[in-house]
């Protein structure tokens, strides 16, 4: 296992430490991590940060292995932590806070970013794309169609924690979910119901929602996410982004299709 987090990220999170606790805290804070002595072995009236600075290089002159690597990781992971339970109480200094957005700067390098008190593996997503998915997420709400939602949050979750085969099964069934809701919610939907999935779709087609050539691409595109889905193993990373973002992308335009139309399609 190789650290996730750069020696930069791991300075700043240094820096933003010595800011927010005192000489006792961090002892509290490195005994958790059985690095204790190498806090305080300096000479007395040494300050925090030099103590800090001290704990950081003994870890990083240590040789790699999965038990150490794991520790530098965990220190990162804990210290955004304390920064969320910390703004929760009380408001942080402008230093603290310059301090903060430098360190989503070096997360967003190492591939990674800063959501609810958690570091999350970042989509390789540009600034356009994350504006879509937040649209489409609100969208999702306003109309209470909770299920895709549920399904495209999911898909970030797996992500984030590596679960590639897990995201893609939840992302396939996010977008399955876009389609059977836009099916239901038409006005010609025929009363005796249809089985989610592919009769939606045909369904979709057959009233004129979507052209012969946006029928043939949702097909195609349900091909291609129908494989490595739910089996560890089959999938990896790019597979994986590439598939939440065409999902996103797709839905994102067929709601904001069936938005525009209202429904007047037949």
């Amino acid at each position: 296992m190789a650290r996730k987090f750069s020696d930069r990220t791991m300075a700043i999170c240094g820096e933003i430490l010595s800011e927010l606790f005192s000489d006792g805290e961090l002892q509290n804070f490195f005994t958790k991590f059985g690095l204790l002595n190498i806090y305080r072995h300096l000479p007395q009236g040494t300050g925090k940060l030099r103590r800090i600075q001290e704990v950081i290089a003994y870890l990083d002159q240590l040789n790699s292995t999965e038990d150490k690597d794991k520790v530098w990781d965990d220190i990162v992971i804990e210290t955004v932590k304390t920064i969320k339970q910390i703004e929760e109480r009380a408001p942080v200094s402008s230093l603290v806070m310059e301090k903060i957005r430098k360190l989503e700067e070096c997360l967003a390098l190492d591939g990674y970013q800063i959501e609810n008190g958690k570091i999350i593996k970042a989509l390789p997503a540009s600034t356009e794309t994350t504006h879509i998915r937040n649209k489409l997420e609100q969208k999702l709400l306003d109309l209470g169609w909770f299920v895709p939602l549920q399904h495209l949050q999911d898909a970030r979750e797996n992500y984030a924690e590596e679960r590639w085969a897990a995201a893609n099964a939840s992302i396939r069934s996010f977008l399955q979910a876009i389609f059977d809701n836009i099916a239901e919610a038409m006005p010609n939907f025929p009363k005796e119901g249809l089985a989610p999935g592919g009769e939606r779709r045909r369904f979709l087609e057959t009233i004129g929602f979507l052209t012969k050539e946006e029928a043939e691409l949702i097909r195609a595109l349900f091909k291609i996410l129908s494989t490595k889905g739910s089996h560890p193993g089959l999938s990896d990373e790019g597979d994986c982004s590439s598939r939440i973002l065409m999902s996103i992308g797709i839905a994102w335009r067929f709601l904001s299709k069936f938005l525009k139309g209202g429904g007047n399609f037949s």
